[in-house]
């Protein structure tokens, strides 16, 4: 337990406050940005995610699971990041010479080719940034990750006020290339003594032999985060994609803490494993874990109100009534990555795949049912049950093949007043600031009593589990 809080604030003080950094970009978002034009941009950015799951293949999961016990470790290094770059590089000259193409599919307009292209100029680099985030973190150099992280999130910053207010969305795209090559720049200056300037195919097939299993999950999880927003740019707008685009970057607050969560959780994962109290110790995380979570979840439902209205523009307000479920849906995110051991660490990384079959046929049935009778509310209902159904699937195939028991019955209990809680979002009081802080410190002792009854079971002495 204390190697995952030590990995969690580690590597997770740094990526916070670069989360946190972007974060506190989004008024300036809102005030250039009208919710057409927020849509657009977010529609770019998800084809750049959908390219980049191309370039990678997974095989940032073999340099993490091979790490510790490669003996060539410089070389399994350089094997993997330039392979993904050659992928990448690849990539991108196949999208720069269909930009125009894209550009008229997705907004029967051929203005936005330029602000196309320079955003897939930025995955190359991105990918090989990433790659060297693993190894420093792997390495334990802190105050070299925290370093990297910084640099990318401070020059973001500075070119966004520099570029953004005469160039609009190309000008945000200009600011995240320079950014992320300053960055990739920096951290390879910082991981040069781990690598070793020799390619291996023995290492790339064993790289692939793991990694390829999981690319259908790896679809599939895209498939759950990017859908829904071609769904509603088909069937509504991109004004309405641009409010769905605000209420995600709001409820990202929880997907702060997954990003943060996943840097710390598989290096834990894969170590605590051999402890032969492992499995009162995953199962003491996963209860413990959800009612930290839920809190958060409830906070951003109960004030993203106030947040939009006085911090962003008023012109978003309708975001508010939608942040609560997509929080949610992203607290689920966390919650799948503990129970999902099994696949793992039984190295049966198909069912990750499987887990995300069965959700993505969730999502695309739920998504085409939902959006066109009850609008946006339908994409995050979606979004919601998307991600629970990606929890069932995901604990009970890792129960099948290494089962620790995790607890149905606190899930539940914790996941009743979030219900409440959606409900009253809804309802004519919603407005009524004081009610809502008084909501807040009731559900606050209700979740930290939750979180010590678990944590009290967790310090009990070991029994089988």
């Amino acid at each position: 337990m204390k190697e995952l809080i030590k990995n969690f604030f580690a590597f997770g003080l740094a990526t916070a406050i670069d989360k946190f950094i972007l974060f506190l970009l989004l008024p300036l978002y809102a005030r250039v940005f009208s919710p057409n034009e927020f849509g657009t941009v977010d529609l770019i950015q998800v084809i750049i995610g959908i390219i980049s799951i191309f370039a990678f293949l997974q095989l940032e999961t073999s340099l993490q699971r091979y790490y510790y016990t490669e003996k060539e470790k410089g070389r399994l290094i350089f094997t993997i990041s330039s392979t993904i770059f050659i992928i990448s590089i690849f990539l991108v000259l196949i999208g720069i010479f269909f930009a125009k193409d894209i550009s008229t599919l997705l907004f029967s307009d051929i203005s936005y080719k330029s602000a196309i292209i320079i955003a897939l100029l930025q995955i190359p680099f991105s990918v090989v940034n990433t790659i060297n985030m693993v190894v420093l973190r792997f390495e334990k150099e802190n105050k070299k990750f925290f370093l990297s992280i910084i640099t990318r999130s401070a020059s973001l910053v500075i070119l966004v006020f520099m570029f953004i207010d005469k160039y609009k969305i190309i000008g945000l795209f200009y600011a995240q290339l320079i950014s992320v090559i300053i960055a990739t720049i920096v951290s390879t200056i910082f991981i040069r003594k781990h690598i070793a300037l020799s390619f291996s195919s023995i290492l790339i097939k064993k790289s692939f032999k793991y990694a390829i299993p999981q690319v259908p999950a790896r679809i599939g999880s895209s498939a759950n985060s990017y859908a829904n927003r071609f769904i509603i740019n088909s069937f509504l707008s991109t004004f309405y994609l641009g409010i769905f685009s605000m209420a995600l970057r709001i409820g990202s607050i929880i997907l702060l803490v997954h990003g943060v969560f996943m840097m710390a959780w598989n290096q834990f994962m894969f170590k605590i494993i051999e402890d032969p109290n492992h499995k009162k110790i995953f199962s003491s995380i996963f209860s413990m874990a959800i009612p930290l979570l839920f809190l958060m979840v409830s906070l951003v439902t109960l004030f993203s109100y106030e947040l939009i209205y006085y911090v962003l523009s008023p012109q978003y307000i309708e975001a508010y009534k939608y942040t609560g479920f997509i929080a949610l849906a992203y607290s689920l995110l966390i919650l799948k990555e503990i129970v999902d051991i099994g696949p793992k660490y039984k190295e049966k990384t198909y069912l990750l795949s499987v887990n995300f079959f069965i959700s993505v046929v969730v999502n695309l049935i739920t998504l085409f049912v939902l959006v066109p009778i009850i609008g946006l509310l339908g994409a995050v209902v979606s979004l919601v049950l998307t991600n629970l159904s990606l929890l069932i699937a995901s604990w009970y195939n890792s129960y099948r093949i290494y089962p620790i028991n995790f607890s149905i019955r606190d899930l539940l209990i914790n996941s009743f007043p979030l219900l409440l809680l959606f409900i009253f979002n809804f309802s004519e009081f919603s407005s009524l600031f004081l009610l809502k802080m008084l909501l807040a410190i009731l559900i606050s002792i209700f979740y930290f009593y939750t979180f010590y009854l678990a944590f009290k079971k967790y310090r009990k002495p070991e029994t089988n589990i």
